[in-house]
């Protein structure tokens, strides 16, 4: 149950994201990449509150943390999807003209997605070097 509310409330926050950053009027990459990195951020902070108000069985960690490597290696992987994923709904968008205006919302929630399944799965927890 914890894992379906915090699938959840990251998805509609993140479009909520989305949707917020886009009614700043900036440029449509910049937009994407700030639009997915939050999402991103936003995403593990809510995998992290759920991790603290409901943890697992047997765990008896009552802190979480990130290490400056990790945030870096974790930040340019969503980064370079996000340029991926931009790039994509232009293509799309030659297709169905109407996708384009899904764009900020779907990757908020694609953004948040990603946030929360890398805390969620153990990646952000387990130190890289």
């Amino acid at each position: 149950m914890r894992h379906l509310a915090t699938f959840a409330f990251a998805a509609i926050g993140g479009a909520l994201l989305g949707v917020a950053v886009h009614r700043l009027h900036w440029t449509a990459l910049l937009e994407t990449l700030t639009v997915l990195l939050s999402g991103w951020v936003f995403g593990s902070l809510i995998a992290a509150g759920a991790w603290l108000v409901w943890p697992p069985q047997g765990v008896d960690v009552l802190a979480v943390s990130f290490g400056l490597v990790e945030a870096f290696i974790g930040a340019t992987a969503v980064a370079v999807l996000g340029v991926l994923l931009h790039f994509g709904f232009i293509a799309a968008g030659a297709v169905w003209p109407g996708l384009a205006g899904l764009r900020p919302a779907a990757l908020g929630v694609v953004g948040a997605i990603i946030g929360m399944i890398g805390f969620a799965g153990g990646w952000a927890v387990k130190p890289v070097v």
